[in-house]
């Protein structure tokens, strides 16, 4: 009896999947070790009192802490710093310190709204009607996948005392994030934040949406061109030098596109009957058939084109799995691609990118999305 070994190889390769994705995070400590985790989180417990008193000089309640864990890929491996979850006067913050010895070495959110605060009324001096600040960085800015990353954000070792905004920022290495609503940076200057700015640690990123709506659905503080369908422009100060990045959203048809090159650049849009969809059988589409409008696409220079399509005339049509199809053509030559990967989605639009390069000029690219 032969065994066919290699129609088990997939079930394998699932089962093990399963198996990594089951045991993923779980903790195999040894007795010995549940000990020293124990006493590290009681000594963090006592470190952070400490440190809170010491700092602001109060005593706060703990309501919780947990053991930071670096996260591997089958287990967790425990380290002795600690997350300790705290309250004082009916507010919750969180501390971090490590529990390993007797100290007052942590970070705190305690003053997080005040930073902010201080931030969005310096920025309204200059430029009205901010909406939001958001700050990334803090003593916690090295927890990616750890158990306790969440809540690391945001948190200073320095007191601000209302004065001291760059010392707070620039010793945790922070970027400021402010948003606004069809905000004008022309009247911006590079040291609008005086010296704030006037360093390397920190960058500050204001960011200019089309319209309320565009905002919400504009989820995060990310201005990759993605995003350019929501948003207007985007100026950065850093190292009180200003740069300003406006994203000229253009339409055609039902869809709209922004052009992202470094000199001027014309981009030309035709309706158009494409080639029969079995040309893309193969790759990364099989059985095939248009769920929209064919387009083809030309291009006097190198750049990368954006295409915001809204995602519901895509499901309109099609309810199963979507590819992106293109074709590039070159004189006599075709070809054909169509996306394997899901459709990145922006809010309400289904966004896709084109890219013309130099060294690979092409007459033309023709797109369509396909049920695949």
């Amino acid at each position: 009896m032969i065994i066919k070994f290699k129609h088990y190889i997939p079930i394998c390769i699932i089962m093990i999947a399963m198996l990594l994705f089951a045991f993923s995070g779980c903790d195999f400590d040894s007795k010995e070790q549940k000990e020293i985790n124990k006493a590290n989180i009681e000594q963090a417990k006592t470190n952070a009192i400490a440190y809170i008193e010491e700092k602001y000089g109060f005593t706060a309640d703990i309501t919780d802490a947990v053991l930071e864990r670096r996260q591997e890929m089958v287990v967790s491996t425990p380290l002795s710093s600690v997350l300790v979850y705290m309250s004082y006067d009916g507010k919750s913050f969180h501390t971090y310190i490590d529990g390993k010895s007797n100290n007052t070495d942590g970070a705190d959110d305690y003053q997080y709204d005040e930073i902010k605060n201080a931030v969005r009324e310096m920025t309204q001096k200059k430029i009205a009607d901010v909406r939001d600040v958001y700050i990334t960085g803090g003593a916690g800015r090295h927890i990616d996948d750890n158990i306790i990353g969440d809540d690391c954000d945001q948190l200073f070792s320095v007191r601000y005392n209302g004065e001291n905004l760059t010392d707070v920022l620039d010793d945790e290495m922070c970027d400021v994030c402010i948003k606004f609503i069809n905000a004008d940076f022309s009247g911006a200057a590079s040291d609008m934040f005086g010296d704030l700015t006037d360093n390397y640690e920190i960058r500050v990123t204001m960011i200019s949406y089309r319209c309320e709506d565009a905002m919400k659905e504009c989820v995060g503080y990310s201005t990759d061109e993605k995003r350019a369908v929501y948003i207007d422009s985007v100026c950065r100060l850093y190292e009180n030098e200003k740069s300003v990045k406006r994203y000229d959203l253009r339409s055609y048809e039902n869809f709209y596109y922004y052009v992202d090159s470094n000199d001027q650049c014309e981009v030309a849009f035709h309706k158009i009957t494409p080639d029969d969809a079995d040309n893309w059988n193969g790759r990364g589409s099989s059985d095939g058939d248009f769920v929209a409008d064919a387009y083809e696409l030309t291009s006097s220079d190198a750049c990368t084109v954006y295409i915001y399509y809204p995602t519901v005339d895509i499901d309109k049509f099609s309810k199963n799995a979507t590819r992106f199809a293109t074709c590039r053509k070159s004189g006599s030559k075709n070809t054909y691609f169509a996306q394997s990967s899901v459709l990145s989605v922006v809010g309400e639009y289904t966004v896709q990118e084109i890219r013309f390069y130099e060294y690979n000029m092409v007459d033309s690219v023709y797109f369509s999305f396909l049920n695949r």
